[in-house]
């Protein structure tokens, strides 16, 4: 499971309803850079869509240009896909993409404790 795909299908794609709902669970199988090889029938329980939904789905997101697919490219000759979100993806989290988040981090972790002491 790759946090950072999950990020990048969050934040970057214009995906809607099922659609979205497959890109998700494509990212959740994925590795950090996209690449994923779930059946259509592992998407489909994931998603909570027919296997029907789910075909039609990887289609519209491969015809959008988020996601590409290798025929039988997977173990057990499933199709292996590779979610593409522009470069976005492959920046998120890996290169310093969300260096916002990281310095607000650490600026909270660095910032001295206050303790309260009650005097009785």
């Amino acid at each position: 499971m790759s946090i950072h795909a999950m990020n990048a299908v969050w934040q970057h794609s214009m995906a809607k309803s099922g659609d979205l709902l497959v890109a998700l669970a494509t990212a959740d199988f994925s590795n950090n850079e996209g690449f994923a090889f779930p059946s259509i029938h592992t998407l489909a329980k994931k998603a909570r869509l027919s296997t029907r939904q789910t075909k039609r789905s990887v289609g519209r997101l491969h015809r959008s240009g988020e996601l590409t697919i290798f025929k039988n490219k997977g173990p057990h000759g499933v199709n292996r896909y590779r979610l593409l979100l522009g470069d976005k993806l492959s920046l998120v989290g890996l290169s310093g993409g969300d260096t916002h988040v990281t310095q607000s981090v650490k600026e909270t972790v660095n910032e001295p404790r206050k303790r309260e002491c009650y005097a009785q």
